[in-house]
């Protein structure tokens, strides 16, 4: 009997774990010349149980921390870096960089031209988002290491230049899978892995329209509420890019939202042309 209720104790430990932790049911081997190592343990020095060659796909996989997931491959599971691997979406497709988004080489004069959106550092790692005005509006969003050297850098352009922004950058996710967001209004948004700025998910403008000179902010599970200038009133996205819900203020003299805020079960935003806040319901955006 107390061996059946410790066995059903560590079976419901493991279903909250894996209900809570960042899972793909697919992820591909990139970034690597020929293969990546499945290990025992979520260490270099661990014993290697398999070679999965580049382009191959591991099944069930769970991230165990920043740098390793958990993951199944030939009937056998282990640990392989999260570095070399990049979610695959439901038709079996990588996905892909949007167009207009390009890996930004020049990382040695970040900073030295543009205006500072936000840093913010996570583990060993410094994200930095800048914007520059040259005839168009650049974001350039990069992940700089300790000593100084750039991990990734992305930059997307928008040529609609209006007296708002068009292209936002903002930290997302959650503490077990911290995400980046990159938005153009010409483009959509994107959302990116923070410590390898792999594509994660991406949303087109087409499917849905955040304005400019849009706000973000997140909660602990990696849901976001995102509203702009001339774009809908607040969204709500979760963590894997789904839209939960869009809600709307039918006060036409309400508009031009530019602060937003969060409480235990509740989204405050605050309008420029009322200079007061609105509280919306967490759960389904209504307007309380």
């Amino acid at each position: 009997m107390k061996r059946m209720i410790a066995l059903c104790l560590v079976f419901a430990f493991l279903f909250a774990f894996a209900s809570s932790a960042e899972y793909f049911d697919e992820m591909a081997v990139v970034n690597c010349e020929e293969w990546v190592s499945l290990r025992e343990e979520p260490d270099t020095k661990s014993k290697r149980i398999e070679k999965v060659m580049l382009g191959d796909t591991i099944t069930n996989c769970m991230r165990f921390d920043e740098e390793w997931y958990y993951a199944e491959y030939n009937g056998k599971g282990g640990y392989i870096l999260s570095q070399y691997l990049v979610p695959v979406n439901a038709t079996g497709d990588l996905i892909q960089e949007p167009e207009y988004f390009r890996i930004w080489p020049d990382s040695e004069d970040f900073g030295m031209n543009g205006t500072l959106v936000f840093s913010k550092t996570i583990g060993d790692v410094m994200i930095v988002a800048e914007r520059i005005h040259d005839r168009a509006e650049i974001l350039r969003t990069a992940c700089f290491e300790a000593d100084g050297v750039c991990r990734w850098g992305i930059e997307t352009v928008s040529y609609a230049l209006t007296e708002l922004s068009n292209v936002h950058a903002f930290m997302a996710g959650t503490d077990m899978m911290p995400m980046v967001g990159i938005y153009n209004a010409e483009i959509g948004l994107t959302m990116v892995d923070a410590y390898s700025g792999i594509t994660v998910w991406e949303l087109p403008s087409t499917d849905i329209n955040l304005g400019g000179s849009i706000s973000a902010i997140s909660d602990e599970w990696g849901n976001m509420y995102i509203t702009g200038f001339y774009g809908p009133d607040p969204v709500c996205i979760s963590a894997d890019g789904s839209i939960r819900w869009r809600s709307a203020v039918e006060d036409t003299e309400v508009y031009w939202p530019y602060d937003m805020a969060l409480t235990e079960d509740m989204l405050f935003v605050r309008y420029d042309s009322i200079n007061a806040w609105i509280a919306f319901d967490l759960l389904t955006g209504e307007i309380k």
